[in-house]
């Protein structure tokens, strides 16, 4: 009985400790500090390949990046992997032959890059061909898929060089079909 009590005791004391009223402030931001534009930064942007046929997005790997300057002032430099590495376990995007290919950024906040370079590998090529592509507004990409069906691998290269100084790289699989 008595330890009856004792848990009923508890029981109703417990919720009584556990909800007192304590105010706790958030510490005043300093108002004095600088505003980061490009808080992107500090994680790059994520690219999406667009699907027309599926109507959905798959988002390429990130593959490198750096931003701001070295001790030096020069521009940092990204070192990307082997893009069959980047896109291990990754999900391989569908598309038919000769194909348009949108791609984009997730954040539109983010400047137009100043050079843009998309490279193509099939497996295991050290050396890719650059692939054409055309830019339809801001951060916004078309390529088109291969005449050939296969497998193929993509670098896509974006550098910032006025505004802001970095550059990324990514990396996606694609599976080219027939039509």
């Amino acid at each position: 009985m008595k330890r009856l009590v004792r848990l009923l005791l508890l029981a109703c004391l417990l919720p009584l400790v556990g909800c007192t009223k304590t105010d706790v402030k958030p510490e005043p931001k300093d108002t004095n500090e600088e505003k980061d534009v490009s808080s992107w930064q500090e994680t790059p942007p994520d690219l999406y390949l667009l699907s027309r046929a599926a109507e959905t997005s798959y988002m390429a790997s990130s593959n490198g990046h750096c931003w701001g300057l070295d001790e030096q002032g020069n521009p940092c430099l990204a070192y990307p992997d082997d893009p069959w590495d980047a896109t291990l376990g990754n999900y391989t995007f569908q598309v038919a032959t000769k194909t348009r290919v949108p791609v984009t950024f997730n954040n539109f906040s983010l400047p137009n890059p100043d050079e843009v370079i998309f490279t193509q590998y099939r497996y295991k090529d050290k050396v890719g061909e650059n692939v054409e592509y055309v830019q339809n507004g801001a951060n916004f990409f078309d390529f088109i898929s291969p005449e050939e069906a296969g497998v193929y691998y993509y670098v896509f290269y974006f550098k910032w060089d006025d505004e802001v100084k970095g550059e990324a790289y990514y990396a996606m699989k694609v599976n080219v079909k027939e039509r």
